[in-house]
């Protein structure tokens, strides 16, 4: 016979199993990046401060400049996203990334061509085609800014 104690037992496993993996994913780029997009940002600095996670040097990187765009630390993003540029001139998440930054603190003309490629690369960035509109609203092409 299936009792209510143990059904509630049973979901409280999954549960906690759930939440371990996002910790122990076999993917702890993916894992790290989804805590971001999600403004889970404590979670993904701690994932990033681990000890025993070890990345490639440039991907540490674009999390770390993910981690300070999400929390609007913006000139600090803006940087370390145009440093990793000039090594990985075609990653749209980078371009993505600069492109936001330099929206935020008014470099508008540095944003729009970042987010341009990064648009035309990743058409699937929401957040980049959002930012895109903004900067030509900006600029008062507001027939593009509704086509973005």
């Amino acid at each position: 016979m299936f009792r209510l104690g143990s059904t509630f037992a049973l979901l409280l496993g999954l549960a906690g199993a759930a939440n371990g993996a996002e910790q122990s994913s076999a993917n702890p780029v993916a894992a790290i990046d989804r805590a971001i997009a999600s403004d889970r940002l404590i979670q993904a600095g701690a994932m990033l401060d681990r000890k025993d996670l070890v990345l490639p040097a440039p991907e540490r990187a674009r999390l770390v400049a993910s981690l300070l765009l999400a929390r609007r630390s913006d000139a600090e993003a803006l940087k370390l996203f145009e440093t990793l540029l000039a090594a990985q001139p075609g990653d749209c998440r980078l371009q993505a990334g600069a492109g936001i930054a330099g929206l935020r603190i008014g470099r508008n003309k540095d944003a729009e061509p970042r987010l341009r490629a990064s648009t035309a690369a990743c058409p699937d960035n929401a957040e980049a085609w959002g930012a895109l509109a903004v900067v030509e609203d900006k600029g008062g092409r507001w027939d593009l800014s509704a086509a973005a």
